[in-house]
């Protein structure tokens, strides 16, 4: 009973053993393939890098010609940029041309007429010079005569008193109480040079000649006439030609 007991039981290991050996032959059969599929799949991912690399380097190469080619176009433009911005300012310079030509013309002309006009404003002011020396040289020589005159006025004015009154004759211009009055003497410019007073200046200033008192203590009335002052004194009366004396 033990002896079949035992050999039963190795029976049963022995069948158990070929079972797991199959069992085991076919996990190694599908191990086999699983390390196919490994080996394909990483033969896969091989090409794959391959080609990215590949691809890489062909997006890399043509990146760089494009670049090079849009460089190249930005030169092209920025010089056809340049050469257009020069022919326009060649443009518009020569169109300037045109219009400064007329400018000139005008300015020229304006200097011209400017330059006749300043001429002429020079010789107006050389002749008022010249009208200017003229007066003065006539003011000093109507001093001079006036200071002349002074003397002659005088002795006409004694020479007056001291006759009788019968001789009127030579006293005609003798004013009453004031001796005898003297023809007024032209003054200024009128007794200098004799030209024609200057354009541009004032009306001359009437003369006045003044005239010398008589000898003799009396009260002296003064007379304001412009700017000289006069002195006039009555003159003595002859007592001893008068009827009764």
């Amino acid at each position: 009973m033990v002896a079949n007991s035992s050999v039963s039981q190795l029976q049963q290991k022995l069948e158990m053993t070929g079972k797991l050996r199959e069992e085991i032959d076919v996990i190694n059969v599908e191990s086999l393939k699983w390390k196919e599929s490994m080996d394909r799949f990483d033969a896969e991912k091989e090409a794959a890098r391959a080609q990215l690399s590949s691809t890489e380097e062909e997006l890399e190469t043509r990146l760089a010609s494009q670049l090079a080619k849009a460089e190249k176009s930005k030169i092209d433009a920025d010089a056809f940029v340049a050469v257009y911005r020069a022919d326009t300012k060649a443009a518009q310079i020569h169109a300037r041309g045109f219009d400064l030509t007329e400018e000139i013309k005008k300015a020229k002309k304006f200097e011209t007429d400017t330059g006749v006009l300043a001429s002429d404003d020079d010789d107006d002011d050389d002749d008022d010079d010249d009208d200017d020396d003229g007066s003065n040289s006539g003011s000093e020589s109507g001093e001079e005569t006036d200071g002349e005159e002074t003397p002659k006025v005088r002795a006409t004015n004694h020479s007056c008193e001291g006759e009788e009154p019968a001789q009127p004759s030579q006293c005609e211009n003798e004013v009453p109480g004031q001796g005898r009055a003297t023809p007024p003497v032209a003054r200024g410019r009128d007794r200098g040079r004799g030209k024609a007073p200057a354009r541009g200046r004032g009306r001359e200033r009437p003369s006045t000649i003044p005239i010398m008192p008589p000898m003799g203590p009396t009260d002296n009335p003064i007379i304001e006439e412009q700017d000289e002052v006069h002195v006039v004194e009555p003159a003595p009366v002859d007592f001893t030609s008068a009827p009764g004396f």
